[in-house]
């Protein structure tokens, strides 16, 4: 079978057989040791994810709590059409090289978290993402294994492409998401399918130009940041 990468773009003729160039040795040494440490207190996890939109949107959404097996299960069902849960750190973006993602250890860093609430059009797309490879990755999954089963995933259509619209809040005052406890600023996402850097400009470290990541492959993500968390106080100097 012909091996090519997800991150490529791809023909509606050429999905039913697509699927992921196969990772090098290295990245399948990377992976989930002990799935305990990823898990959190459910009232806590509620309030962290809660945490990631504004209230006037969190307050009604959705709300996932991670589970020992790596399924997220509703906690909190909402009646907005938004979801919101914590991504652990293999959420988080990544470089690309040759067409594809390229883990390190970072992306298994038990203390990152990544609070975040989706619309209902980034739902069927990022959102199962995170889904599949968060349980992939918590039942003990390499990353060559979890690359391909996303691979499979895009081409059945289990994963969809981001839709027109899709995106996500990242607001939380209490995200983590470099190590050592480091945070970013309040940002919304995008998802923009195969746009790169170049569509908007350099990326600038005022962050006046919106910030690309994953560029040119079927995730790619706009990033827009904002002056504020969602419980409205500033986030400059932080």
């Amino acid at each position: 079978m012909n091996m090519l990468s997800i991150y490529r773009t791809v023909t509606a003729a050429a999905a039913a057989a697509f699927v992921l160039a196969t990772p090098a040795v290295a990245q399948g040494k990377l992976g989930v040791t002990d799935p305990a440490a990823y898990l959190l207190d459910e009232a806590e996890e509620i309030e962290l994810s809660r945490s990631a939109a504004p209230a006037s949107i969190s307050a009604d959404a959705t709300v996932l709590v991670l589970s020992a097996d790596g399924s997220y299960r509703t906690a909190s069902e909402g009646t907005n059409g938004w979801t919101c849960f914590t991504g652990r750190s293999w959420t988080g973006p990544a470089p690309m090289k040759d067409g594809r993602r390229v883990w390190n250890e970072a992306h298994f860093d038990p203390e990152l978290r990544a609070p975040q609430c989706f619309n209902a059009a980034a739902t069927p797309s990022l959102l199962m993402l995170h889904r599949l490879t968060t349980w992939k990755f918590m039942q003990g999954a390499s990353t060559e294994e979890v690359d391909s089963e996303v691979g499979q995933a895009l081409a059945g259509g289990k994963i969809q492409p981001p839709g027109m619209g899709a995106m996500s809040y990242m607001y939380s005052p209490k995200q983590v998401l470099t190590p050592g406890g480091g945070r970013f600023m309040p940002h919304v996402m995008l998802y923009t399918p195969y746009v790169t850097q170049d569509a908007f400009g350099p990326r600038d470290s005022s962050l006046t130009v919106p910030l690309v990541t994953e560029g040119g492959s079927v995730f790619a993500t706009t990033v827009i940041v904002s002056s504020k968390w969602s419980d409205g106080s500033p986030a400059m100097g932080h």
